[in-house]
């Protein structure tokens, strides 16, 4: 059996799995790394297949809230601006998953 080459946009989603989300969905996952492609979805499977083979990733099935649609920032910062109040960002994000989806 001959070593897979990874591509950058492997190594890409495998960063992004292991460093920067906890999960990610088919969807999310097909939108920002196949959104080009006529079958976004297709590609995406496959990738991911071949990172289960390699035992790189799992699946796994779970019961998800829904992505909310976030219209604009929560908070605005550039570099100079006094840091956010945290605690009141995040709050203003939990708050958002006690109502219905939009």
């Amino acid at each position: 059996m001959t070593a897979h080459r990874w591509t950058t946009r492997d190594i890409a989603i495998l960063e992004a799995l292991t460093f920067k989300v906890r999960l990610m969905s088919l969807a999310q996952i097909a939108k920002t790394w196949w959104g080009h492609c006529r079958r976004p979805n297709v590609a995406t499977r496959r990738a991911l297949n071949r990172f289960i083979k390699a035992d790189l990733l799992i699946r796994q099935r779970i019961n998800a809230h829904p992505i909310l649609c976030m219209r604009k920032p929560i908070v605005y910062w550039r570099m100079g601006d006094s840091p956010p109040n945290c605690h009141t960002v995040a709050w203003s994000l939990q708050k958002r998953w006690t109502g219905l989806p939009s």
